[in-house]
């Protein structure tokens, strides 16, 4: 619609956290998300990663980089319905010579890769060839993360929305929990969309609200309550202190 969704905003994320974005969906979230992964282009402003300016960069060479992106829409970003697992968990790794060489794809490797994905993640699934759209959600979300983590990422950008709605029951969240955990204990930056107060206080180690496009304070986790957020999300009030201008 031409609205500015994302104003004046700026932020740091450090390798080894977890910076969670709270906030009602559609005050900007997404867009910020697709604007770092490289999806949508920035109109203003810069994105520096690892001290490299990649504003106008394409989702190839973020990639490339060491930037990992989990979309909110699985299936309109991350996944192919009509595609099989083995096929899906290539899409990032066809390309690297491990893989192919002049041109010619190794699909042995390609499916040994995925039943390696299947194993690790215990992906519940009937196999490498099975389509994706015969996946139970959190099946098919672990098998993103499968593929988005294994090159070792430095930033992952995730806007997961753990919740039946969107397919993940109480199992397949704490498992997505713990991969993310373990993700930010090997040292990646990881930026958490979350509208779940219980996920923000779970996994975050520091918590930024976004209202109408902008940031109400990002404070470590342990200085927030539910209040404080709560206050933030509405635009009541900033949760480090300062005014709301």
């Amino acid at each position: 619609k031409k609205l500015e969704a994302v104003r004046k905003l700026s932020f740091s994320l450090y390798a080894g956290e977890i910076l969670g974005i709270a906030g009602v969906s559609g005050n900007g979230q997404k867009e910020l998300m697709e604007a770092l992964s490289g999806l949508r282009a920035a109109a203003g402003g810069t994105i520096t990663f690892k001290e490299k300016n990649i504003t106008k960069t394409t989702v190839r060479q973020r990639i490339s980089d060491g930037l990992a992106f989990i979309p909110e829409d699985r299936y309109g970003f991350a996944l192919v319905r009509e595609l099989s697992v083995a096929e899906n968990a290539s899409i990032k790794s066809y390309r690297l010579p491990e893989f192919s060489k002049g041109g010619i794809v190794d699909y042995k490797k390609l499916n040994k890769q995925a039943e390696e994905f299947i194993d690790k993640f215990e992906i519940k699934v009937g196999g490498t060839k099975s389509l994706v759209q015969s996946m139970s959600g959190g099946n098919a979300q672990k098998l993103i993360l499968a593929r988005e983590t294994a090159s070792k990422p430095d930033v992952i950008l995730t806007d997961i929305k753990m919740n039946r709605v969107s397919g993940l029951d109480i199992r397949a969240t704490e498992s997505i929990h713990k991969i993310l955990v373990n993700e930010k204990n090997r040292g990646a930056g990881v930026l958490l969309v979350s509208e779940d107060f219980d996920e923000i206080f779970q996994l975050c180690d520091r918590v930024a609200v976004m209202y109408e496009g902008k940031f109400m304070g990002i404070v470590p986790i342990s200085r927030v309550n539910l209040e404080t957020i709560g206050l933030a999300m509405s635009g009541a009030a900033r949760m480090d202190g300062e005014p709301n201008a």
